[in-house]
């Protein structure tokens, strides 16, 4: 048998031992809202898959979000299906997608370096701390399916194939998230390196990308007609240009910092600077010029930049910053671990590619590395699992990561009302408004605790609040709710006029509507 095949059983068998006791997890956070409660994956809606974004629309017209990700959402559809709403197959094909993507790292690698030094890097990748939600997180399954199909692209380039294969993986990759626009950009330029003296061939490529971002554009934004691209309530969608450029580098400093010592990890952070100050600009400014000046210079002394695969590596990590940088278009959050998955696996190719002179001189040392690095990855990413087991745990660590994340607390206290811990719960919500007096899912939160206590009054009070914030579908239904019980006819009849406007194949209020109401 091939080498080939041994690596990819131990790279099967290194995750499956790894993330196994993830398998059963439940469905977390956005996996709610994404695949529980969204009736166009349950109902297997062809049209609504291809033509809507990829939350549940809660009785709106269209599904909620400003993201167009059909071949997410057509794989929600399927994976549901086959589990019959249970969350084991979409874990264990994530995780199975996952090796399948370290397994094409390792393919590109052997290329240029030994099978073996390739295999090391393709399983430090796999167990990377810093790439542990991409497996554990079901919302994270778009980072899985356009990497993949972008290193598709990439192999494709590499063995000289039809562009017309590339450019269907370019689309697929698109069509599984946007950040498939890096391979997009990438494509033409990785084919310069590898084949700079063959004009057609960079001709074929180019047309490939052309026609890959051309068929996406035309069917995001003339045929579905969704020209949205940020959103305008997160913390860094609320800053000025130039607030987001004083930013920029805390973000790279934190991704710089959480790849080489990742002992913070959390799925998401919302902190902004908007202030010149040394700490927040000039510190993480000085860091990650210096550290980007050592990994320059080390590839010149050794002359890795005259390697094509070090100047793709290298482009990769330029593209996947510059996407996620909030510079340009601002993102759902400042940074987010899996807006690293292609800036990982860059960093760690270019270390595989410089360091194969130094393994060949000192072979023992290089062993007793790579297992001390792997036992501390694999270490940290089963920390990392444990805590995944449950939302209140996941949350729990999120509020410690950070204190200050108005939605990270309101997701907590969301966990402890439904483990029956309304104190707790209370008290998280609280915080979450006090951190952010404009969002509304944690206003329509407290409501539902009053409501719950027979305090009406405060009740509706909150559940008005929520909906003035934002015309938040579930407070809408709530207040409903709230005015039946208190059987106030007429001000639901005048409610629901109103709200059904806003939601028009909401059930709740079409079934209201329908007993006289």
């Amino acid at each position: 048998m091939s080498t080939k095949f041994y690596v990819f059983i131990f790279l099967l068998f290194t995750g499956f031992v790894l993330f196994g006791s993830s398998l059963n997890n439940p469905f977390i956070f956005d996996d709610e809202s994404q695949i529980v409660k969204n009736e166009t994956i349950q109902n297997f809606n062809i049209a609504k898959i291809f033509s809507e974004s990829t939350f549940n629309s809660y009785g709106k017209e269209n599904a909620s979000g400003i993201y167009y990700k059909p071949l997410l959402t057509m794989t929600y559809a399927l994976l549901w299906k086959i589990g019959n709403g249970t969350s084991l197959p979409f874990h264990l094909f994530q995780l199975f997608l996952g090796i399948i993507i370290a397994f094409l790292f390792y393919l590109i690698l052997s290329f240029w370096i030994s099978p073996i030094l390739a295999a090391a890097m393709a399983v430090l990748f796999l167990v990377h701390s810093i790439n542990s939600e991409v497996i554990l997180y079901i919302a994270n399954l778009q980072d899985n399916l356009y990497l993949l199909w972008g290193l598709l692209s990439l192999l494709l380039i590499m063995k000289n194939k039809s562009w017309i294969y590339i450019a269907i993986c370019l689309i697929f990759s698109l069509m599984s998230k946007e950040s498939g626009i890096i391979f997009v950009f990438a494509a033409p330029v990785i084919s310069f390196f590898l084949n700079s003296n063959n004009k057609t061939r960079l001709i074929l490529v180019f047309t490939a990308s052309v026609i890959a971002f051309g068929a996406y554009s035309v069917i995001r934004f003339i045929i579905v007609e969704m020209t949205t691209l940020s959103y305008t309530t997160i913390p860094i969608g609320k800053l000025t240009w130039g607030e987001r450029l004083l930013t920029f580098p805390k973000e790279v400093f934190y991704y710089i910092k959480t790849f080489f010592w990742p002992e913070t990890i959390s799925l998401h952070e919302n902190w902004v600077v908007t202030e010149f100050s040394f700490s927040e600009v000039i510190f993480p400014l000085f860091v990650s010029i210096f550290v980007i000046w050592c990994i320059i210079s080390m590839c010149n002394r050794i002359q890795l930049l005259k390697k094509p695969l070090g100047k793709i590596f290298l482009i990769l990590i330029v593209l996947n910053m510059g996407l996620h940088s909030n510079i340009f278009i601002p993102l759902d959050a400042t940074v987010a671990n899996r807006w690293f998955y292609v800036g990982s696996l860059a960093v760690i190719g270019l270390i595989g590619l410089s360091a194969e002179q130094i393994i060949l001189r000192y072979q023992k040392s290089a062993i007793v590395l790579f297992l001390l690095v792997f036992c501390l990855l694999s270490g940290r990413t089963y920390l990392r699992i444990q805590e995944w087991k449950s939302g209140i745990s996941l949350f729990t660590e999120a509020v410690a990561t950070s204190p200050n994340d108005s939605n990270y607390n309101n997701t907590l206290g969301l966990y402890y009302s439904r483990a029956g811990n309304l104190t707790k719960a209370e008290a998280l919500f609280k915080k979450s408004i006090q951190l952010d007096p404009a969002s509304f899912s944690a206003w329509n939160n407290i409501g539902t605790i009053e409501a719950n206590r027979g305090n009406y009054a405060a009740a509706e009070e909150y559940f008005i609040t929520a909906i003035k914030n934002g015309q938040y579908p579930l407070a809408i239904e709530n207040y409903a709710r709230l005015l039946l019980v208190q059987n106030r006819r007429n001000d639901l009849s005048h409610f629901l006029k109103d709200a059904i406007i806003v939601l028009p194949k909401n059930k709740l209020l079409l079934e209201l509507q329908s007993q006289g109401y």
